[in-house]
């Protein structure tokens, strides 16, 4: 899967399943928003992974304690 903010990304390609993300990218000239280039995009991103591992962890009926055993600390 990917996320793009553009449908005629070389990406879509590479791809079997794709998330379109409607947002200003480093690519993007219509500049719909005051942030530097992807930046409003990133964000974008970032909100919909957020969404999806909070649907995951129910569906899965994981506790964050669940959770914590396989995640990786790198401090």
């Amino acid at each position: 899967m990917i996320i793009i903010a553009n449908m005629s990304s070389p990406l879509l390609k590479l791809s079997d399943h794709y998330v379109v993300v409607k947002a200003d990218s480093k690519n993007t000239s219509s500049k719909s928003s005051i942030q530097p280039m992807g930046s409003l995009f990133e964000q974008m991103s970032f909100l919909y992974m957020e969404g999806l591992v909070l649907q995951l962890k129910a569906q899965l009926h994981q506790t964050e304690k669940d959770m914590e055993k396989r995640h990786a600390n790198i401090e």
